[in-house]
């Protein structure tokens, strides 16, 4: 069984079914009998509280996206035609950074000239995915910002073989009614609405992270087309899964590699081989869960470096700043005062800049890596 970003079990509002269906210019009886054919009851477009299971949504969605000959579903001038998806994660999928990747991607769609396209921004210790309209298609509807966040971010989830941690999405729309919806959508995120600027914002250090996949991982991916995107799984490391929650339930302590495959029945070298053919092994894993456990401490309370190390696991606090210096490139002290504005500036930036401002690119904390 593999490891689900979504639920299993989810459910989406209607609202997201008369989305999909917004733009489709078909008779009413061939509307019905596709939805019949999905499994979904047409009357059931009236209520305002039915809930169809997610994995019908997707099914239905990309039978339209078929039927319009258009994976935009209408929603921008410039028609993407069925097969874009697949040619973008074509131009993604290469040895390299998930940045090189992520900036492929992003260059592929600059190039269709469609109605919205997204560019990969750097500011500081942030990274950014920006959605840029065009004059004939300034502001697309919500939806459609939603439909390209939710499966940009799942992509690149599914590249590294786990889900990337996400610090904010900003729209330029008021909050919908649907907002509750974001928490599976874009978990963890902060969701901010109504300013000029549309962006997906997450750790810069993703870009740096090795892409986990390759020719024949996509393959599999594009049988199912962007469907699998929305509600398949983006993350098969049991093993690296199991061990990452593991040990940060033990924090602040830490037990040995011995101790580990022993809790999970499992001789130390059959785990020490499972974990390699995932792509990692047991002090790289333990590097992270002390890592992501400093960057939470020192991010979300005022506490003291001392108390910071021994809650993550470090014996003493010269231990963690060596380790912290190691990973990130600064000092705890220095991550702590970076991040405690990271709320008040996520508000401030997402609403003073312009949308698509790279002329602001003689900014040394702002960088465009998707060639424009």
């Amino acid at each position: 069984m593999k490891a689900m970003a979504v639920p299993v079990g989810t459910t989406v509002p209607m609202s997201f079914l008369l989305s999909a269906l917004r733009h489709l210019q078909a008779p009413a009886h061939e509307v019905e009998a596709l939805l019949l054919r999905k499994g979904i009851d047409p009357g059931s477009l009236k209520s305002r509280t039915a809930r169809i299971p997610l994995t019908r949504y997707a099914d239905l969605q990309l039978a339209v996206r078929r039927m319009m000959d258009d994976e935009s579903l209408g929603y921008v001038s410039v028609p993407s035609k069925v097969g874009t998806w697949q040619m973008a994660c074509f131009s993604a999928v290469h040895p390299g950074s998930i940045g090189h990747s992520l900036g492929r991607m992003c260059r592929f769609y600059r190039l269709l000239e469609r109605g919205l396209s997204p560019r990969l921004i750097v500011e500081g210790d942030d990274a950014l995915i920006e959605m840029v309209g065009t004059e004939s298609d300034p502001q697309p509807d919500l939806y459609m910002y939603e439909m390209t966040y939710m499966t940009m971010w799942r992509f690149v989830s599914w590249l590294l073989k786990r889900p990337v941690s996400l610090y904010s999405v900003t729209l330029p729309h008021a909050a919908p009614e649907h907002v509750d919806e974001y928490e599976w959508m874009f978990p963890g995120a902060q969701a901010v609405f109504g300013r000029p600027r549309a962006a997906l914002r997450f750790d810069r250090a993703v870009l740096d992270l090795p892409v986990r996949r390759d020719g024949r991982d996509l393959q599999e991916l594009l049988q199912n087309d962007v469907q699998e995107i929305t509600c398949g799984a983006i993350d098969d490391r049991i093993w690296a899964d199991r061990l990452r929650t593991l040990l940060t339930k033990k924090l602040p302590w830490l037990p040995e590699f011995e101790e580990v495959a022993a809790q999970f029945s499992i001789h130390p070298q059959t785990l020490r081989r499972r974990l390699a053919c995932e792509g990692f092994s047991f002090s790289e894993i333990r590097d992270q869960v002390r890592c992501e456990a400093a960057k939470y401490y020192l991010s979300k309370q005022f506490l003291p470096v001392e108390e910071v190390a021994q809650r993550s696991g470090f014996s003493e606090a010269s231990s963690l700043i060596r380790a912290f210096n190691r990973w990130t490139g600064m000092t705890p002290s220095a991550y702590a005062k970076q991040r405690s504005h990271r709320g008040s500036d996520a508000q401030r930036a997402d609403g003073s800049r312009k949308v698509g401002s790279e002329a602001q690119g003689d900014s040394p904390h702002r960088q465009s890596l998707s060639g424009g």
